[in-house]
């Protein structure tokens, strides 16, 4: 069973430990820490001024952690709207507002996702096109692609094809 946490030196270490095992937003952090103290302690009152010193000493810093998880995401195929939910859950409204999209990159990236979802066998055992061409729209749109770039994506796809 883990210890409970006593006091604000304990707390500010395992506010470290954690982040230095992932890179996190404070929202993120203040969730965990509130998980890891008693509620009716008088540590909740310290936490803030913990999160605070968090944040000066870098150990949370939401601009590195937005271009991670904007890396991560494209590197994953996601688009911008799937970003954007990521980072309202995590607390970063303000950074997303901050991150440059480019809409050739995105585009690429939806044809590669539509090349890639065109080409699985469970696709292209669908002899009605447009059923086919549904299942791909409502992958590209579940990854966070506009519908207007999803549209172009499997336009593009199709042409290959």
């Amino acid at each position: 069973m883990p210890r409970p946490v006593k006091n604000e030196k304990q707390l500010l270490e395992l506010a470290q430990f954690y982040c230095s095992r992932r890179e996190t937003s404070r929202l993120n952090l203040r969730r965990y820490l509130l998980g890891k103290i008693d509620p009716d302690s008088a540590l909740i009152d310290a936490l803030d001024a913990v999160l605070d010193k968090c944040e000066r000493l870098k150990i949370i810093d939401h601009e590195r952690y937005a271009e991670i998880l904007t890396r991560e995401s494209a590197r994953r195929g996601k688009g911008r709207l799937y970003l954007e939910q990521i980072f309202e859950k995590k607390g970063l409204t303000d950074e997303f507002k901050k991150v440059e999209f480019s809409e050739e990159a995105e585009y690429e990236r939806a044809v590669l996702l539509a090349n890639k979802t065109f080409s699985l066998a469970r696709i292209q055992h669908l002899e009605d096109t447009s059923l086919r061409k549904q299942k791909v729209m409502q992958k590209l749109v579940a990854s966070g692609f506009e519908f207007p770039i999803a549209e172009k994506a499997i336009a593009h796809a199709l042409k290959k094809e």
